[in-house]
Order: C-alpha cells, then structure tokens, then sequence
C-alpha cells in the first residue's frame, strides 16, 4: 500500500479520473440501459486509461533507476523487484479507476431497471489489458530517462490503440468500445488472445530494456525472455491478422422477449426493453388513424435481433442503436407501422421494387398527419401533398388496400395511389 501511495498514478488520480468519466460520457449515452453494451462500453475506456498507467508507469520506474536510489535499491531485500512492484503498484490505481468507472455504469443501468443480467465475463481482460500497459510502460522506463520516458510510452500506446483501431494492426489494445448494440452478439474467445498478445508485449518490451539496461537480471535470461517474448509476439501477430480478430460474434442462445400493450401488442429483447412501455404506448396511439379506416391491424410487433430470421406473424421493429434507450419520435414509430409483417423479400437478395418505399413512406406521412405529429406544411414539397390533403374517406380505400397488400407480404403489388408519382 505504501508503494500505491506513493506511485505516480496515485498522484495522477484526478487526471485518470477525469480520463475515464471522458471515455464513458464523451458520446453521449447510447448505452444506458442495456447491460452488455454498457459493460463493453465502459472496457472501452482503457483505450484512454492504458497509456496514461503507462505513462506513470515509465516515469516511476525511471526515476526510482536513477543514479542517486540504484545503488540503494540494490542493497536493500526485493530491491531488485522495484520495478515489479512499481508497474503492479501503478496498475492497482489503474484498475480501480477502472472498476469505478464500471460501477458508475452499472449502477446507472439497475437505477433505470435495465433488462437481464449483465455478462462481467470481459472485466477481468480489462484489467489485465491495463497491466500489460503499466508493464510496457515500464519497460519503457527501464530504457529511458524519466524526462523522456513517460511521454514516449503514452505516445507509443495512444499509436497503437489508434491504429488497431483502424485495422492498420491487429487489435493488441482494444478490448471494449462497441458504438452499437451488443443485442445477438456475444464476446468472441479471441478477445483473450488479443489479452495476451498485449501481455506477451509488454514481457518483450520489459526483457528487451533489461538487455539494454545494465539490469542486475543475468543478461542471459534477459536474451531469453526476449527471444522468447518476441517469438510469442510474432506468433500472435500472425494469428490476428490472418485469422478472425472481431471482438464479438454473433451468439445461438435463446433471446427472451417482453411484451406489452394491445394491437398491436409490441415485443422488445429483455436485454434491450429499458423503453419498451413508452413505445408500446407510442405505437398504439400511432396506430389509431388506422383503426379508425377499418385496417386490420397485426396482433404484435417484435425487435429484429441481428442474424435471426424474421417472425412472418409479427411486424417487424428494426431499431437502430442510438435510438434502442430513447423516448420514441413519431417519424420512426409511424415508419414501423408501415411495416406489418416479417416478408422475407425485406432480407432477401433481391431488393423489393421501389415503388414498395415510396408507398410506406406516402403511409407513414398520413399517420403522422392524422395523428397531429406533424402538420400538411411539413409535407408541401412531398409528391403526395395533394393527396395527403385530401378527406379521410377519399384516401381510406387506399389505406386499406395497401395495408392488406404489405400485410400479406403481396408487395409486388404495392402502388401509390392515382396522381402520385
């Protein structure tokens, strides 16, 4: 503890707080409310935390090498593990920032009653990434002079973890970050071995600066530890980059669902229901214009989960990401009663024909005009405003008809109505 205490990223706290609050509130709050995007979300800011324990890292490993404690080091017990027990000192703060910043987005989850259980499979490899980047820090530290050591390694991670994320390198780094729903995925094993591509790094980068450095470590084994490293290193690289090296893959488990409202009765993934009474309510007064023509509404709507086949008996709700923990807009609510029914032709190889698009987005427009969402001067430069500004009962027929039509999944027959082009 003393050795915690003493480090330089206990000194540093302030500004690895400040570091990871940045990473996990910087974009918004898309996340909020799903747990495993969350718990990803918040691994992801040891993209912004590593180089910075590794920064503090080099610099007290550095200093404690200088001329005026080496001798002292040397003439005390465990002196020789100094620089052991400073990289684990530095990575100990590392990691409770970490888990801070974790804890601050799970509790934010459970107060807003987030669906299922969170995955915290992938917490451990963030903590571990954190100590692969203290020790490639000291490593660094172990080479230079504290002057130049602490910036170099935060330059050195920072470079690396931007081009991992450009694919320019194999991803050593990056072991959190999703910017889109985790809903039908899981987290890939390779995942681990991209842990320990980072962890056989920094065991190269710490062996080459003792080859370098004149370390009380028998040079021999340094050379070893090198070789071996490096070996390690090469094997990992090559892995990576001919192989699969996505963080997440697409999962088999069963996806449980909750539901509520009436006809049409809407359905949304446990894990990523946080606003589901708001958009069964939402859906339910959007579809009132409907009811109110004589349309035979679908019994329930239901979330399309990535890579799974849609339901032919419900409509299907393709909620993008950013909007999976908002309050619903009317635009995107109308545009999901347009679609009533999971027709294979919507994910197909063969696109539907245009004509189909053009008639849900005229339909989406009379719902948002007949329900108040927007008024006819929103419409003025649309190809349907006159025929939007018709009577209800001159435009019902059509309603009806085209209802039944993407209902059915008849969407060949699909047309806009008389005078609309």
């Amino acid at each position: 503890m003393t050795l915690v205490r003493r480090s330089a990223a206990f000194t540093a706290v302030p500004v690895l707080v400040v570091a990871e609050l940045y990473a996990i509130f910087s974009r918004g709050t898309p996340w909020w409310g799903e747990w495993n995007w969350s718990v990803d979300w918040a691994n992801g800011a040891t993209i912004l935390l590593g180089p910075l324990v590794a920064g503090c890292a080099a610099f007290d490993v550095s200093t404690w090498r200088g001329s005026r404690v080496r001798g002292l080091l040397r003439s005390v017990p465990r002196g020789a593990l100094s620089s052991v027990l400073l990289t684990a000192a530095n990575a100990a703060v590392g990691c409770a920032v970490q888990l801070g910043g974790l804890a601050i987005v799970l509790v934010m989850n459970l107060i807003v009653g987030a669906g299922g259980l969170p995955d915290l499979r992938t917490v451990p490899l963030a903590l571990l990434m954190l100590l692969a980047s203290a020790s490639v820090g000291a490593g660094v530290g172990l080479a230079l002079p504290a002057l130049f050591a602490a910036p170099s390694s935060v330059v050195v991670l920072f470079a690396g973890t931007y081009l991992a994320s450009g694919g320019t390198v194999p991803p050593y780094l990056r072991v959190g970050g999703s910017t889109g729903s985790l809903l039908g995925l899981t987290w890939n094993p390779v995942l681990a071995l991209v842990v320990a591509a980072g962890l056989v790094l920094a065991v190269v980068a710490v062996a080459g600066a003792l080859v370098l450095s004149d370390s009380p470590v028998r040079p021999r084994v340094a050379r070893l530890v090198l070789a071996l490293g490096s070996a390690g290193f090469a094997a990992t690289y090559v892995v990576l980059s001919v192989g699969p090296s996505d963080r997440l893959q697409r999962t088999s488990a069963v996806i449980s669902y909750e539901c509520r409202g009436e006809r049409p009765r809407v359905c949304l993934a446990e894990q990523t229901s946080r606003r589901l009474e708001p958009l069964a309510q939402a859906l339910h007064e959007a579809a009132r214009p409907l009811r109110q023509v004589g349309v035979p509404l679908v019994d329930r709507y239901r979330q399309v989960v990535p890579g799974r086949a849609l339901a032919r008996d419900a409509g299907p709700l393709f909620i993008e990401s950013e909007a999976l923990n908002r309050s619903p807009s009317p635009a995107p609510v109308a545009a999901y009663l347009t679609t009533p029914a999971g027709c294979p032709q919507y994910t197909g190889s063969t696109p539907p024909p245009q004509a189909l698009f053009d008639a849900q987005r005229l339909l989406q427009q009379w719902i948002l005009l007949r329900t108040g969402a927007e008024p006819l001067a929103a419409f003025a430069a649309e190809p349907g405003h006159v025929w939007l500004s018709r009577t209800t009962a001159a435009q019902a027929d059509w309603i009806r008809r085209t209802y039944g039509q993407l209902l059915s999944c008849d969407l060949d027959a699909v047309a806009l109505p008389p005078g609309v082009e």
